[in-house]
């Protein structure tokens, strides 16, 4: 199990130790501007005989702070939509069940619309040899 996250105290604690970043500590507007990720996802078929596989990147702003609370707010906005049935199970979640989902599975195509909107790029790209 995890364990609870610290107590104000603790966390004032950790910051004057130097083990966590003070309050206000991170970058500032013109450096999270200047910032970019990409990230490149594979998937492979494991049933086909052919190893299929598709490759497609993800990218966007900063993200730290910027994209990473696109992704949270996105995220939720999908989730209330289907509560409040503007969409079905099947729109979201593909009818499916499973173990562990990627927010992009169960939250599906409504999430990645969603996500391209507030300007994060969604590309198919050739997959790593």
């Amino acid at each position: 199990m995890a364990a609870p996250p610290p107590s104000p105290e603790e966390r004032r604690r950790m910051v004057e130790a130097g083990q966590l970043p003070a309050p206000g500590s991170g970058p500032d507007a013109s450096v999270r501007a200047r910032s970019s990720f990409e990230a490149r996802h594979v998937a492979e078929y494991d049933d086909d005989p052919d190893g299929t596989r598709v490759c497609v990147a993800v990218s966007g702003g900063d993200p730290g702070y910027t994209e990473t609370s696109k992704m949270a707010v996105e995220a939720a906005i999908a989730l209330a939509l289907r509560h409040h049935g503007m969409y079905s199970a099947g729109v979201l979640g593909r009818g499916r069940v499973g173990g562990v989902l990627t927010s992009a599975f169960a939250l599906g195509h409504i999430y990645t619309r969603r996500l391209h909107m507030a300007g994060l790029v969604f590309r198919r790209v050739d997959p790593p040899i």
